[in-house]
C-alpha cells in the first residue's frame, strides 16, 4: 500500500486540477496560442520586410500561414469558453453576445490577409509593407472591441 500511496496522491491531484478548469479553458488555451502564432507570423513578415534584400520566399511562406489561420479564427470562440463561463482569457463576453460582429470582424481579417498572401506573391515590397499595415488595422479593429485592454 505504500508503494501504491504517491500514485493515488498524484492520479487524485490531476483529477482534482483538471475538475477545477472549466471546461471551455481547453478551447481558451488552444485560442490563445493560435493568436500567439499569429502575433510571431506578423513578427516574422515584419522583421523580413526591415531586411535588405527583403527575403521574398520567407515572407510568402508566412503570410501563407497567416492567410490559413485568419480563416479559422471565428471557429476559435466555441460555447462555453468565454470569461462568463468562469474561463480565464483576454477575450470580452462580447465575443460570445455579439457574435455577428465577431464573425463579421474574423471575415474582414481574412479578407485582408488573402489579400496580403496574393500581395505577397506579386513580390512588390511597398505594396507588402501596405497590406501588413491594412490586415494590422483588421487587428487591432476587433482587439478594441472584443478583447481586454
Amino acid at each position: 500500500m505504500k508503494r501504491a500511496l504517491p500514485a493515488i496522491l498524484i492520479v487524485a491531484a490531476a483529477l482534482t486540477v483538471g475538475a477545477a478548469s472549466p471546461p471551455g479553458a481547453g478551447a481558451a488555451r488552444e485560442r490563445h496560442e493560435h493568436f500567439e502564432t499569429i502575433g510571431r507570423a506578423f513578427k516574422g513578415i515584419n522583421d523580413q520586410l526591415k531586411r535588405r534584400p527583403v527575403n521574398l520566399v520567407a515572407v510568402r511562406n508566412t503570410t501563407a500561414v497567416l492567410a490559413t489561420l485568419a480563416s479559422r479564427v471565428k471557429t476559435w470562440f466555441p460555447a462555453g469558453s468565454g470569461p462568463q463561463d468562469g474561463v480565464k482569457t483576454q477575450a470580452l463576453p462580447g465575443a460570445w453576445t455579439d457574435r455577428a460582429e465577431l464573425d463579421r470582424q474574423a471575415d474582414r481579417f481574412a479578407a485582408a490577409a488573402g489579400t496580403l498572401a496574393a500581395t505577397a506573391e506579386r513580390g512588390d515590397v511597398a505594396e507588402i509593407q501596405a497590406a501588413v499595415r491594412a490586415t494590422g488595422e483588421t487587428c487591432k479593429s476587433c482587439h478594441d472591441r472584443f478583447r481586454k485592454r
